[in-house]
């Protein structure tokens, strides 16, 4: 057994202790896999208590459980269960009082990493809630939704897509599902419709992303070109969702200059060697969405 804080400290050695393969390290964006797990531990909010909770490593599982108050309980698991796979899942049970009524939530966040056929670093980030509010005894609601995320060889993202499903209720009691229950249409979302938001992004150029946008309850969506969001550099993606709904976007070449920093300011050389594939032409690229028989853009009034 060691502590929380150590489990921290040491992440990277740790969860190769449980076999992952050393194929999926060489991808840089295993960096942000590990991110992931950190995230899910330190949102828990131990403070100062990281150096006393006992983790515990059992039939290849590494996992700890934290008890915020009486009604507040946290659970993580991290596994390999397959060597090019590493799955973290972090499991919340929440007890509160609410207009006189006790309202029971389990909440279940999954990130599972691991390399596809083509070579690719899949991130997939799956959420999913089960409550009991305004709910029979033998009933209680499902949220669910997830995100994925594919990082090419240079740990370069070249398509990211998020879909949110609407709430639906469920013939089980509150106190009968279980996490897999809770997490089984999220892990599915990708291969069905009926999502109320759905947002893609995919790579165009460096600085450049195709995105898809839809909102069924709202009838908003989009389809065209938009630029990244380069404030965390551009090996990831990222858009400012303000102005998306622009009816005229222009994107115009960059310069040489421009170009080489954006490059310049990654430090992994092999990251940078991906983004310069994405950078050939930019100086010559350009978009303007009048000339786009695809583009749409309609929002809400």
């Amino acid at each position: 057994m060691y502590s929380v804080k150590e489990l921290l400290e040491n992440i990277n050695q740790k969860v190769s202790d449980l076999g992952l393969s050393p194929v999926i390290k060489l991808n840089p964006a295993y960096k942000t896999a590990l991110a992931h797990i950190i995230v899910l531990i330190s949102q828990i909010g131990m403070k100062d208590k990281t150096d006393t909770i006992e983790v515990l490593e059992k039939d290849n599982i590494i996992s700890f459980e934290f008890n915020k108050n009486m009604n507040e309980k946290y659970t993580i698991r991290i596994s390999v269960p397959y060597k090019d796979t590493l799955r973290c899942e972090r499991a919340i049970e929440k007890k509160e009082i609410i207009n006189g009524d006790e309202v029971k939530t389990k909440t279940v966040d999954e990130v599972i990493s691991k390399i596809d056929d083509m070579g690719n670093l899949v991130i997939t980030s799956n959420y999913g809630e089960a409550n009991n509010l305004h709910c029979d005894r033998d009933m209680c609601n499902i949220i669910y939704g997830a995100e994925r995320k594919v990082y090419n060889n240079f740990g370069i993202m070249e398509k990211r897509e998020i879909r949110r499903f609407p709430k639906y209720g469920t013939n089980k009691n509150i106190e009968e599902v279980s996490n897999m229950f809770i997490l089984s249409g999220a892990r599915d979302c990708f291969n069905t419709k009926g999502y109320s938001t759905r947002t893609l992004l995919v790579r165009e150029k460096i600085d450049v992303a195709k995105v898809v946008y839809e909102n069924n309850r709202t009838m908003e969506n989009y389809i065209g070109m938009r630029l990244l969001n380069g404030k965390n550099g551009y090996a990831d993606m990222s858009i400012s969702s303000r102005n998306l709904f622009d009816n005229h976007v222009i994107i115009r070449p960059l310069m040489i200059q421009e170009i080489e920093k954006m490059i310049d300011e990654e430090t992994d050389p092999k990251v940078r060697i991906g983004l310069r594939e994405y950078a050939k032409d930019r100086e010559f690229y350009s978009y303007d969405s009048d000339e786009d028989v695809n583009y749409h853009s309609n929002a809400m009034k």
